[in-house]
């Protein structure tokens, strides 16, 4: 559907240039879930205008269905491609059923009327991303979450195939990211659409998107399934520059010179994860003494080990670690 084709993307002024994107080529196909990754400057929301027509490239083009993105009309494009910000719009004494009314813009003429086709479309707008009951509702007195909603719903009575968001988790909670992740899975899954977003919410973009565009340094971008770019090393291209590689185990990105656990822990998977988690954090590890100390499990305590004999049973990682902070000599 979008083709981008040798775009070089910046910016020029009458002493310098700033090149963010050099030489890039890539498809959006229709049905898929698409998020942009990349660390703040990369150029995520210049990207995410050029292949909406705010942003022209300075080398290359953007094609949509076969056509220079930027020949289109206003109402043209405003027909393909809808946009949805993050930035609350402040309005007062708008509904949610107005807010959503006003993505049947670019078919109701310049009065704006509303016909029953148009009211048909915002109610199962309104259905589809569950805000049918807040209609009545002014957008001032919305949540966070609700009100994201309501700009999807919008987005969906415009009747677009493509939908762009910039960033749709801030300002979320994590109950409401994984809502709205569910929802636009659903709207690719059911309504064939193709939705682009820019993100910052790293484990969201591996769990729900069908592909990743990373930026992943030397202007250029890296594009594949999470998958893909976990298992053959990519995914460390996105934060190379800052020391940090990905775990690949823990599915989270640490400092490259983090120091290797010298603790032995011998206790269930679940268990291991948590309490090295918290080791890591105290910098227990790095202690040159660790090397004698041992974990285990007894049923449900936590056995702490010096040179192999038992010094305390606990209750909790937390009373663990605070034994250990006061017997080790760490740092």
């Amino acid at each position: 559907m979008i083709k981008a084709k040798n775009i070089h993307l910046g910016f020029t002024s009458k002493t310098s240039s700033t090149i963010l994107l050099e030489n890039v080529s890539f498809d959006l196909s229709e049905g898929m879930l698409y998020s942009i990754l990349g660390s703040n400057g990369k150029g995520k929301t210049t990207l995410m205008k050029a292949l909406t027509a705010f942003h022209k490239p300075m080398k290359g083009e953007v094609l949509l269905q076969n056509k220079n993105i930027n020949s289109y009309s206003y109402q043209g494009l405003s027909r393909l491609i809808s946009v949805v910000f993050t930035e609350k719009t402040q309005v007062e004494y708008m509904s949610v059923f107005e807010m959503v009314s006003l993505g049947r813009a670019p078919y109701t003429g310049f009065y704006g009327s509303l016909n029953n086709t148009d009211l048909r479309v915002i109610s199962n707008s309104m259905n589809l991303c569950g805000v049918s009951h807040l209609k009545q509702r002014n957008i001032a007195t919305l949540s966070d979450g609700e009100y994201q909603k309501t700009l999807i719903a919008k987005a969906l009575a415009q009747e677009t195939p493509i939908i762009f968001m910039d960033e749709p988790a801030n300002y979320l909670d994590a109950a409401g990211r994984i809502t709205l992740m569910k929802l636009l899975r659903n709207l690719v899954r059911n309504e064939k659409k193709t939705i682009v977003l820019s993100m910052h919410e790293i484990d969201l973009a591996i769990k729900y998107s069908d592909k990743i565009l990373m930026f992943i340094g030397n202007k250029k971008l890296k594009i594949g399934m999470p998958e893909d770019l976990i298992l053959n090393g990519s995914i460390n291209g996105l934060f190379a520059s800052q020391g940090l590689v990905f775990n690949i185990h823990e599915g989270i990105f640490h400092d490259e010179k983090e120091e290797k656990v010298q603790v032995k822990i011998e206790a269930p998977e679940i268990f291991k994860i948590w309490i090295l988690n918290a080791l890591k954090r105290y910098e227990i590890f790095s202690s040159n003494s660790a090397q004698n100390i041992s974990i285990s499990m007894n049923k449900n305590l936590f056995v702490y080990h010096e040179n192999k004999e038992i010094m305390g049973e606990f209750e909790s990682i937390e009373t663990l670690i605070n034994h250990m902070l006061k017997n080790i000599s760490y740092k």
